[in-house]
């Protein structure tokens, strides 16, 4: 064995249904290296009561939770979540975390929405290697059609550092995406096909813009021989 963890917690707030806590204290430790890592965390929760929206006459509960953190190389950190208290579906997160040794901070704040057809993300992470940097991603499907995409940006620099962008089709038989990754660099499409229980088959053509003018093509199929086995 080259790696051994164990971990202990315990709750309180057992009788209020609306209030938990939990401290929680874990450790590990890698045999090879002999490094030890261990953590005292501890959460609390509050489910609030529900809040009426009056436009769609619905109610949803939020909930806060807050968990702090400390860990045996000295870190301090502490992450609030907010789920559902502008709006159902709607998260807001925010962590931090300071090593007083060096004074080396990290403070990330996000904001999430989910529904039916519909997930985004934003965050900014404010003490980013080389400066803020604002992140956001969505994803909108619909009848089997999917479309997503992220970018991120460099406050400091005013530049765009990533953008990506994908769209699919998914059938109950047979599914097709298309990728464009790497600031448009990099582009690739598959298809995966169910021809029936037993046979599987896909491919995928890519193409790098920086690399060269060829396209890399590759195929696959799965056969399953019975209940045990398959060759792919």
């Amino acid at each position: 064995m080259s790696f051994l963890k164990c971990s202990d917690s315990c709750r309180a707030g057992r009788r209020c249904r609306r209030r938990r806590q939990k401290f929680t204290v874990s450790g590990s430790k890698d045999n090879k290296s002999g490094l030890i890592h261990s953590e005292l965390k501890t959460k609390y929760s509050d489910k609030a009561r529900g809040t009426a929206v009056a436009s769609a006459r619905v109610r949803h509960q939020s909930r806060l939770t807050i968990t702090e953190h400390w860990n045996a190389t000295n870190v301090l950190g502490a992450q609030v979540e907010l789920q559902d208290s502008i709006a159902k579906g709607v998260k807001l997160d925010f962590h931090g975390s300071i090593l007083p040794a060096t004074g080396k901070r990290n403070a990330k704040a996000g904001f999430e929405f989910k529904q039916t057809n519909v997930f985004t993300r934003a965050s900014v992470d404010l003490f980013a290697k080389n400066g803020p940097l604002v992140h956001a991603d969505a994803v909108v499907g619909s009848d089997g059609f999917v479309v997503g995409g992220d970018v991120a940006y460099n406050v400091t620099e005013a530049s765009i550092s990533r953008y990506n962008a994908v769209a699919g089709y998914i059938a109950p038989d047979y599914s097709v995406s298309a990728h464009a990754t790497q600031k448009f660099g990099h582009f690739s499409a598959s298809y995966h096909h169910r021809v029936s229980k037993e046979v599987e088959a896909g491919a995928r053509a890519t193409w790098h813009k920086a690399a060269s003018g060829n396209v890399g093509i590759e195929v696959g199929a799965k056969f399953v021989l019975d209940r045990d086995a398959f060759v792919k």
